[in-house]
């Protein structure tokens, strides 16, 4: 590309030297015909004068055909106009009446026009061809005393002045040239190092929005176009239409003295029904002065940090707890022995408070157990081993064995299949402790019969098969819905807090989803989202 750019500067140059060429031969031609000042010209030879520069005027014009077509090539193009033009000069500088005439400066712009466009040696060339030529016509004027006057200082003087413009010519075109390829060089660095920006801004899992003043989007990546529900043509667009509440946010941002970086929550009404951490850093103009770009939004997930948050911290709590449950699972193992071999030397009857004091420590203990149990669980990656298994057929068998494990009796639990031959993709070990889980939570909580109801189905609008599991009681309340499914949060006294957090981390492993999907005063639905399924509806 940058040699191409070089090569059509070029030719260009080299047409503007033949325009320069047609103005003074056009100029000469209606100065002799016309017979206006100046009037050396020709004054020695008339006919002469007037056929050399029809001559060169047929010639010049033909130069602007071969530079547009540019054949032939560039290099024989600089050659063959020299020296047309030393001939033609010097013929023109005979017919007006040798050097006196002044027309030698023409030959000196020739000499300087030609050693730009030229490199290395070659303008000294073109300087030695026009003081060869200058001192030929004086040597033989001199011969054949054509003129009264012939000066050989004045065609000395004017061959050096040739020199002279050709070193200054090649010294400027050799400065110009190295000029040039460093501003080529900047430019593909330039356009490499955009390049490179663009790529960096579009991976950056930030949404990045660039606006000016006025609100007006200069730049945006597509994690803030996934954020702000912004299609691919957004650059323009107001950022008052996609945000309605950042006015607010930028007034607030103002007043408070635009410090280099202010955060912002934001609930932005799209489909993800999602909150937004939006940042505010002024960045300052923008390329051209009447647009300035001088405000970078950077916009986060608010939840996807939560999340990340609670990764990290899980993570690490799962380190922990491994490195002491073995410390803390020997004196637990020893109190709950201790504490049974004592019931059974004591023989108490069921009835004493002593005994309701010894069941209260072993449930203690086993409540401490499962909660070293779970906790270390959360550290270790989980294995997935899924199969393609029949819902229907599958929850037939739980319902049966979770059954005979609670003592319900056949009403206690109510299923509602909607369709038949319901394939799934799921680990079975992973939706036997889900569904665990869940019945229990219901079970907690429900009051009246049937305690759990539990659906299989269809969804009309997404066509996944799903799992539901309601129960009978209060629902759960405003405050804590928000928390549900937040590790060790729980509102039970023998409860851990890790079933729910459990169960909806194990349904991503096999990319489900669980949802409260119902929630009211007549009870509280928990449902399974499956992602791939098989369905034949009778």
């Amino acid at each position: 590309m940058t040699n191409n750019n070089h090569h059509r500067e070029e030719w260009r140059s080299l047409l503007l030297f033949s325009i320069y060429r047609l103005i003074v031969i056009i100029a000469f031609i209606f100065a002799t015909l016309v017979e206006i000042p100046p009037t050396f010209l020709g004054k020695f030879n008339l006919s002469l004068f007037l056929v050399t520069t029809w001559l060169y005027l047929i010639f010049t014009i033909a130069t602007f055909i071969t530079i547009q077509k540019k054949y032939p090539t560039f290099a024989i193009q600089i050659f063959v106009q020299f020296f047309i033009d030393i001939i033609a000069i010097t013929i023109l500088m005979y017919a007006s009446g040798g050097l006196n005439s002044g027309l030698g400066a023409l030959l000196l712009i020739s000499v300087a026009g030609f050693s730009l466009l030229t490199e290395g040696r070659t303008a000294f060339f073109f300087a030695a061809m026009a003081s060869l030529a200058v001192l030929l016509q004086a040597v033989f004027a001199d011969i054949y005393r054509i003129f009264l006057n012939t000066s050989y200082t004045h065609a000395g003087m004017l061959g050096l002045s040739f020199f002279a413009t050709a070193f200054l010519a090649h010294s400027l075109a050799k400065r110009a040239k190295k000029a040039h390829e460093i501003a080529d060089d900047a430019v593909a660095l330039a356009k490499d190092l955009s390049k490179l920006n663009a790529e960096i801004v579009g991976q950056i899992q930030s949404g990045i929005v660039v606006i000016d003043m006025v609100g007006r989007i200069h730049l945006v990546n597509k994690t803030a176009q996934y954020l702000l529900d912004l299609g691919e043509k957004s650059i323009g667009r107001s950022i008052y239409s996609v945000i309605p509440d950042f006015t607010n946010k930028l007034i607030q941002w103002k007043h408070s003295g635009k410090s280099p970086k202010k955060s912002f929550h934001l609930s932005f009404n799209t489909t993800r029904k999602t909150e937004l951490l939006l940042n505010l850093k002024e960045i300052g103009q923008g390329v051209q002065k009447s647009e300035q770009v001088s405000i970078l939004l950077t916009i986060v997930d608010a939840e996807l940090i939560a999340k990340r948050a609670q990764e990290l911290k899980l993570a690490s709590m799962g380190r922990l707890t491994a490195s002491i449950a073995h410390e803390i699972r020997g004196p637990l193992h020893a109190i709950k022995q201790a504490t049974q071999l004592l019931e059974e030397s004591l023989n108490l009857p069921e009835d004493s408070p002593d005994t309701k004091l010894l069941n209260t420590m072993l449930r203690q203990s086993k409540l401490v157990n499962t909660i070293i149990n779970k906790v270390s669980q959360l550290g270790q990656p989980n294995q997935l081993i899924s199969s393609d298994f029949d819902l229907e057929q599958w929850l037939e068998n739980f319902i049966e064995e979770f059954k005979l494990q609670r003592n319900l009796s056949e009403i206690d639990i109510q299923v509602d299949i909607k369709a038949k031959n319901l394939m799934i993709t799921f680990d079975p070990i992973h939706l036997y402790q889900i569904l665990v889980n869940l019945c229990d939570n219901g079970l907690r909580y429900s009051e009246k019969n049937p305690l759990l109801y539990i659906t299989i189905g269809i969804d009309e609008l997404t066509q996944q098969v799903y799992l539901e599991v309601c129960d009978k009681g209060e629902g759960i309340s405003d405050e804590n819905i928000t928390h549900i499914f937040e590790p060790f949060f729980t509102t039970g006294h023998n409860g851990s807090g890790l079933g729910l957090y459990i169960s909806r981390e194990m349904c991503e492993i096999n990319q489900a989803s669980l949802s409260i999907s119902k929630n009211d005063s007549t009870g509280c639905c928990f449902r399974i989202d499956f992602v791939r399924h098989l369905v034949e509806i009778e």
